[in-house]
């Protein structure tokens, strides 16, 4: 299996995503993303077929590297009583290190906006009181809704930035960028990301999101 092959039905299925994530808003062209969500589908389809074929142990598997398990002998023999001995407590093996999640770019695809399009109805944030600027981003409103700068974000990084950087919450990143718009240097915007939110200024993700705050303060 090569990794080539998922990488490229991992990114198909990100772009599926982000179009079934479209059709829900209700704000473009039903019949269009309808066939765009089809051909999608039968493209991870054939991705999948070109996957290789589980073979016995015999054939061409051997020589690739991989066996078929016969699943009716391995039932049989889990059947088979056990003398009693002493219970052996499993334990659980290391988790694999996750991989960087693919982007889905839209950019390719005709016929479909994706400029102003909302990536998913707006959640309601919670009425409460007004609350100094020190105190965490939960605890503090959205005034005014969707703010200005996120027109900055292209649709595709908004999926990245709000699933990395908060929590998968449209709530807590549209509430970001208002308290950034009334900031007045990049720097302040800075010091709220690394002391309120307590980001890595490390982490590549946090440098991709810092850059377009940047290029904000720079049109100001």
């Amino acid at each position: 299996m090569q990794e080539k092959d998922l990488k490229e039905i991992l990114n198909a299925a990100y772009e599926l995503e982000g179009l079934l994530q479209l059709s829900l808003t209700g704000k473009q062209d039903l019949s269009r993303l309808h066939d765009l969500i089809v051909d999608k589908g039968h493209l991870i389809s054939s991705l999948c077929d070109r996957l290789p074929a589980a073979a016995t142990e015999s054939g061409e598997g051997a020589a690739a590297g991989y066996y078929v398990v016969d699943e009716a002998a391995d039932d049989s023999t889990a059947a088979e009583p056990v003398e009693n001995g002493p219970a052996v407590k499993e334990q659980p093996g290391e988790p694999l290190p996750a991989e960087p999640e693919a982007v889905p770019d839209f950019s390719h695809i005709e016929g479909v906006s994706f400029a102003d399009t909302p990536d998913e109805p707006e959640e309601q944030a919670p009425a409460q009181d007004a609350a100094p600027a020190h105190q965490p981003l939960r605890l503090r409103n959205n005034p005014g809704g969707r703010p200005k700068l996120r027109r900055l974000f292209p649709i595709n990084e908004v999926f990245l930035f709000r699933r990395e950087l908060f929590g998968g919450s449209d709530v807590d990143f549209n509430a970001s960028l208002s308290i950034v718009e009334d900031l007045d240097t990049y720097d302040a915007a800075e010091d709220y990301f690394v002391s309120d939110l307590q980001w890595d200024m490390n982490d590549p993700t946090v440098g991709q999101f810092l850059a377009i705050i940047k290029k904000y303060f720079k049109q100001q």
